[in-house]
C-alpha cells in the first residue's frame, strides 16, 4: 500500500499522470450525476405526459420502456407490462407473424399512424390513436410508440354529432328550406329540406347551382344583406306544373364574435297554402256578405252597456230600418217591449251563448246571442244573430193543427181496426164452431151409414162413403189453415235473434223420420242467424222445406239447400229444391189464399201455406219471392229487414 512517504518517492512525472486521472475520475462522476438529473427530468416529463409511451424491442416486440400514463390506461403496473409483448396489448397485432409485418412497414416507412383498440387488464379495450417511429441510436434500433387515448375525443365528436343532428331536427321542423352561403355566396350548409327541393349542392355557388349562371343574380337578398347588415324579405312566385307555387325568402346576416358579417342565412318558405288560405277567406267573406245582403237576416254588436255598436243586414228592411240606422241606441230601447231579448243579453255578457224565439210587431225572430271576449279573457260585449222565421212560426202552426187532425183520424182509424179485429175474433169463432158442427153431423152420419148399411152396399157405394171421408178431413184441414192465417196477424211477437241453421236442421229432422225411405240429401249453411219471432219464422221455414219436400218427391234424388247471402247489411235467406218447378207467367195467382198451380191429384195441399208465409214475412219487415222455371226446381228467397233492395222485386211465389 501506497502511503504519502513512498508517494513522495515516486518521479514527479507519475504524480502528475495520477492527479490528471483524478481529476478526470471526479469530472466522469460530475457529468454522470448531470446524465442522472437530466435523465431525472426526462422520465418527470415523459411521465407527465397526456399520451401513453412505449419503447420497443423491433426483433421480438418485447416492451422496454413505459411511461405512467401507459399503466394507467391499461392498468398495469410498469414491471408488469415490461415482462409483455406488445402484440398482447394491441388488437390489430394478435401475434408475432403479424408484428414482423408492420416491423416491416415501419422500416420501409420509417413511421406507422394508426388507430386501433388495446386491451386492458380486465379484458376491456380503449380506443387509441398510435404513432410509431424508428428510432437508432449507439448502434442500436428501438421502436418509440405514442398512444393517445380517444374516448374523450370520441365523446367529443358523439356530442358534436348528436348536437349536429339536433339542429338539423329542429331546422327541418321548421318545415322551411334554409341553407348558410358565405360572402362569396359558396353554400356552407343546406338542411334536408332545401337538399330535398334543389338538390345537394354544397360547396357550388348559389347563382351557379340554382340559376345556371356564372354571375350574382339581379336583385339578390344576400346582396342587400351583406351591404347593410339588416335582415331582407321578400314574396315571389313561379308557375309549375302543379300551379302557381308562392314563396317568402328572407335573408339574415350572420356575424363572427367580432362582429363582422361571414356568412348568410336564407330561409325559403312556402308559403302557397297561406296564399290560397287568405284568397279564399276573401272569398269567403265576399261570399258572406252576399248571404247577408241577400238573406233576411241581422247582424248586430253590443257593448257591455247594451248600446249598439252594429247593425247590418237585409233583415232590417223588414223592421223598417237602415243599415247602422239604430247605432248608439241601447238594447232596452230597441226592445224594451221585448224582454226575453233584455235577459237574454244579461246572460250572454255572463259568458253563456243564448237562443231566443220572440216577437218584435208582427215579425218572429230566432236571435242567437254570443259573448265576445278580448285576449284577456273578459266579456267585452255581445254578437248577434236575428232570423225571420214568422213563415216558419206559421208553417209550424199549420202542422200542429195538422198533426192534431192527424191523430184523430189515427185515433178513429185505430177504432175502426179494433171493430174489425173484433169482426174477425168473430168471424175466427163461426169458423171454429158452427161450420165445424156441420162437419161433424156429416161424420157422424157417414159412420152410422157405413156400420148400419156397409153389408149391403157394393164396392161403389164403399168408395162414396170414402170419398165423403176424405172430403171431410180435408175441410177440416182447411179450416184449421184459415184460422191460423187469420190469427197471424194478430199474434203477438217477440224479436230475438236466434239460430236459424239449427231451426232448420230440426225441421229436416222431422221431415226424415217421417219418410225414412225417401232419398233426400239437405244441404244446409253453417251459421245462419235471424232476428225475429222465431215460432212465427218456424212456421215459415215448416212450409217452405215442407213445399220443397212435397214438389220434388218424384225425383230419385231429392236435394233440398237453405243457405244465406249477405249484401251490404242486407240477409237474404233461400230454400232451393230440384221438383217440378212452375211457370212464372202464373205470377198474379201466387200467395193468394187457396190458389194453387198444381191439381190435387198432383200433388195435396189447400193453398193456405205460402199466404201464411207472405203474411208472418210481411210483419217482419221483410219480402219474400220465388225464381223457376218447370222440371227445374224453384228458389224462395226472402229477407227479414226493411230497405231490402229485393223489395222492387215483384212478389212471387207457388201455392200449390
Amino acid at each position: 500500500m501506497e502511503t504519502p512517504e513512498t508517494l513522495q518517492e515516486q518521479p514527479a512525472d507519475e504524480l502528475c499522470v495520477l492527479r490528471q486521472r483524478i481529476a478526470e475520475l471526479e469530472q466522469a462522476a460530475a457529468h454522470g450525476r448531470q446524465i442522472q438529473e437530466e435523465l431525472e427530468i426526462f422520465r418527470t416529463l415523459i411521465n407527465q405526459s397526456n399520451d401513453a409511451i412505449f419503447i420497443v424491442s423491433p426483433g421480438d416486440s418485447r416492451i422496454l420502456y413505459v411511461n405512467d400514463k401507459a399503466c394507467d390506461n391499461l392498468a398495469y403496473t410498469a414491471s408488469e407490462l415490461l415482462d409483455k409483448r406488445i402484440y398482447e396489448l394491441a388488437l390489430n397485432v394478435s401475434n408475432l407473424a403479424e408484428w414482423q409485418k408492420l416491423v416491416a412497414r415501419i422500416r420501409k416507412q420509417g413511421y406507422a399512424f394508426f388507430e386501433t383498440e388495446q386491451r386492458r387488464r380486465d379484458g376491456s379495450t380503449i380506443p387509441m390513436e398510435i404513432n410509431v417511429r424508428l428510432v437508432s441510436h449507439a448502434g442500436h434500433e428501438f421502436f418509440l410508440s405514442v398512444a393517445r387515448d380517444l374516448r374523450e375525443r370520441q365523446q367529443a365528436q358523439n356530442i358534436i354529432v348528436e348536437e349536429k343532428n339536433k339542429l338539423e331536427a329542429v331546422l327541418t321542423a321548421l318545415g322551411d328550406a334554409l341553407t348558410v352561403q358565405d360572402t362569396s355566396f359558396r353554400i356552407l350548409y343546406q338542411n334536408r329540406i332545401h337538399r330535398q327541393k334543389q338538390g345537394d349542392h354544397l360547396g357550388e355557388y348559389c347563382y351557379r347551382a340554382y340559376q345556371n349562371r356564372e354571375t350574382i343574380c339581379d336583385g339578390c337578398l344576400l346582396v342587400e344583406c351583406f351591404t347593410d347588415g339588416l335582415i331582407h324579405r321578400r314574396q315571389t312566385s313561379a308557375r309549375t306544373e302543379a300551379g302557381v307555387l308562392h314563396m317568402e325568402v328572407t335573408a339574415s346576416p350572420l356575424r363572427d364574435a367580432a362582429g363582422n358579417i361571414v356568412a348568410a342565412i336564407e330561409v325559403v318558405r312556402d308559403i302557397t297554402e297561406i296564399k290560397r288560405g287568405a284568397e279564399a277567406l276573401r272569398e269567403s267573406q265576399i261570399h258572406l256578405e252576399s248571404i247577408v245582403n241577400s238573406v233576411p237576416v241581422i247582424l248586430f254588436d253590443l257593448d257591455r252597456e247594451g248600446i249598439v255598436t252594429l247593425s247590418t243586414g237585409k233583415g232590417l228592411e223588414k223592421l223598417g230600418l237602415h243599415e247602422g240606422e239604430v247605432v248608439g241606441a241601447t238594447v232596452y230601447e230597441q226592445f224594451g217591449d221585448a224582454p226575453a231579448i233584455v235577459a237574454s243579453f244579461r246572460q250572454a255578457l255572463a259568458g253563456d251563448k243564448v237562443k231566443v224565439t220572440h216577437r218584435v210587431g208582427k215579425l218572429v225572430l230566432d236571435t242567437w246571442l254570443f259573448p265576445v271576449y278580448d285576449p284577456a279573457g273578459t266579456v267585452t260585449g255581445v254578437s248577434g244573430v236575428a232570423i225571420d222565421v214568422s213563415e216558419r212560426e206559421e208553417a209550424e202552426q199549420k202542422m200542429r193543427a195538422f198533426n192534431e187532425e192527424l191523430e184523430k183520424n189515427v185515433a178513429r182509424r185505430t177504432a175502426q181496426l179494433q171493430a174489425v179485429n173484433r169482426e174477425l175474433e168473430s168471424f175466427s169463432y163461426s169458423v171454429s164452431h158452427d161450420l165445424r158442427a156441420p162437419l161433424r153431423h156429416i161424420r157422424g152420419f157417414i159412420e152410422a151409414l157405413e156400420e148400419d148399411c156397409g153389408p149391403r152396399l157394393d164396392d161403389k157405394g164403399i168408395d162414396y162413403i170414402r170419398r165423403i171421408q176424405r172430403a171431410g178431413a180435408r175441410m177440416d184441414t182447411l179450416i184449421d189453415h184459415l184460422l191460423a192465417l187469420s190469427q197471424v196477424s194478430r199474434t203477438g211477437m217477440e224479436f230475438a235473434p236466434f239460430n236459424l241453421t239449427e231451426l232448420c236442421r230440426e225441421v229436416a229432422d222431422e221431415l226424415l223420420a217421417a219418410e225414412p225411405k225417401r232419398q233426400v240429401r239437405f244441404i244446409i249453411a253453417e251459421g245462419m242467424t235471424a232476428t225475429g219471432d222465431r215460432h212465427l219464422l218456424r212456421t215459415v221455414m215448416e212450409n217452405l222445406i215442407d213445399n220443397a219436400w212435397k214438389y220434388s218427391s218424384r225425383n230419385e234424388q231429392t236435394v233440398i239447400e237453405l243457405g244465406m247471402v249477405a249484401t251490404g247489411n242486407i240477409r237474404s235467406y233461400f230454400v232451393r229444391d230440384n221438383g217440378v218447378g212452375f211457370d212464372m207467367a202464373h205470377a198474379d195467382r201466387l200467395f193468394v189464399p187457396l190458389q194453387r198451380l198444381h191439381r190435387m191429384d198432383e200433388f195435396e195441399g189447400n193453398g193456405i201455406g205460402l199466404a201464411t208465409v207472405q203474411r208472418i214475412i210481411a210483419r217482419h219487415g221483410g219480402r219474400i219471392w220465388a225464381e223457376s222455371a218447370p222440371g227445374q226446381g224453384a228458389t224462395f228467397t226472402f229477407t227479414l229487414e226493411p230497405g231490402d233492395p229485393a223489395c222492387n222485386t215483384a212478389e212471387t211465389g207457388r201455392n200449390r
